[in-house]
């Protein structure tokens, strides 16, 4: 049975409730990340003097990011990322703030979440916030040192509610746009995540990603659509689990970390987690070149698991905005979006399967991002 590259089944069981450390007032459940940027981004327009109409975005993100600003009618400022890993470009974000810049997205990049010094102290220079989007990153509702932050529950993130998000804000950004509520009874929810479970754990699911032509997987832009509350129950759950100081089980991304060591000699300078105990959606690495990176995929698909993820930056992928696809090229985005590869870390990936993927990627040249070290 192939391997997904992402493959953590529903959660569909409220447990005991938790005493929450966010008051009730500082997080919105919403029907997914994508809503709950847009609703940050509208927050802060309406607070903002009505000439700060920019945003600043990574140049290789997941097109919802762009989508959202698009929505809200405020004009992305499109930076390059770091060399090694797609987190915002700190001196590249600093030559593009202006008085008009409204915020900065920084985006946990597989779960792996930017240092915020220099991006708040850049912020601040010109009167910016901070929205950090943790779509990929095990969700709690701790806001850290950004202004607002966004989660997401859907299909292939670290905590899987078929659909929806969350917006945790500051004291200072506490005037929400109001936002409808979406109705959907929880027996409905229970069977629609009895089937994807079903799926996923009988292989049915895998068997449609890889099916030529499937859509599952493709990343292309595509227009918001309006923001809602997620229902109650959703609600119930995501909270609760947000919550929740559960240890989550790290064995594979420990191992691919250790084994990747041994391959690269670098086991002196790795230790068995990421700085601040990351926890990885998934795990990646670069290859020297997008050829290299291609033959080393398609070896891989007789496992599966492995994915290009968005596979182009951002002015690259199919269906932006004109005015995004001609923009100047971002060196460090656009190389990198070409030899990215990124390896399965879910409960069905098996050693075993790690190991024969490990086999076949390090037989040619590649690096581990430092961020992981």
């Amino acid at each position: 049975m192939k391997l997904l590259p992402s493959g953590n089944p529903v959660t569909v069981k409220l447990e005991a409730p938790k005493v929450t450390s966010l008051p009730q007032d500082r997080a919105i459940f919403l029907d997914s990340g994508t809503s709950a940027l847009i609703l940050a981004l509208s927050t802060a327009k309406m607070l903002a003097p009505p000439q700060k109409n920019e945003v600043v975005i990574p140049g290789y993100v997941c097109p919802t990011v762009l989508a959202a600003c698009e929505y809200v009618n405020l004009k992305a400022i499109v930076v390059d990322t770091c060399q090694d890993f797609a987190h915002l470009g700190v001196s590249e974000a600093a030559e593009e703030v202006s008085s008009k810049t409204l915020a900065i997205i920084s985006v946990s990049f597989l779960g792996a979440r930017q240092d915020l010094t220099a991006l708040r102290s850049i912020a601040s220079s010109v009167g910016a916030l901070i929205i950090l989007d943790a779509a990929q990153e095990k969700p709690n509702l701790d806001l850290g040192s950004a202004d607002f932050k966004i989660l997401s529950f859907g299909r292939g993130k670290q905590l899987n509610l078929l659909g929806g998000g969350a917006l945790i804000f500051s004291e200072e950004c506490s005037q929400i746009y109001p936002i409808p509520c979406k109705r959907q009874s929880s027996h409905f929810f229970e069977f629609r995540a009895l089937l994807f479970n079903r799926a996923l754990k009988s292989g049915a699911l895998a068997k449609v990603y890889y099916l030529p032509g499937s859509p599952l997987g493709r990343t292309s832009y595509k227009g918001a659509t309006p923001p809602c509350r997620l229902d109650s129950y959703r609600s119930s759950l995501a909270s609760n689990m947000c919550e929740t100081s559960l240890e989550t089980d790290t064995l594979a991304q420990d191992f691919v970390r250790l084994r990747l060591a041994d391959k690269l000699n670098t086991r002196s300078t790795t230790n068995a987690r990421p700085p601040e105990k990351t926890i990885l959606l998934r795990f990646p690495i670069l290859f020297s070149s997008e050829s290299d990176r291609e033959i080393a995929y398609t070896k891989c698909l007789r496992i599966g698991g492995v994915s290009k993820m968005y596979n182009a930056s951002l002015r690259n992928i199919h269906g932006v905005p004109l005015k995004i696809s001609q923009l100047p090229a971002n060196s460090n985005a656009d190389s990198y979006a070409v030899r990215l590869l990124t390896l399965p870390l879910h409960n069905y990936a098996s050693l075993s399967d790690l190991e024969d993927i490990l086999n076949i990627v390090s037989q040619y040249r590649i690096t581990v991002p430092s961020i992981l070290y």
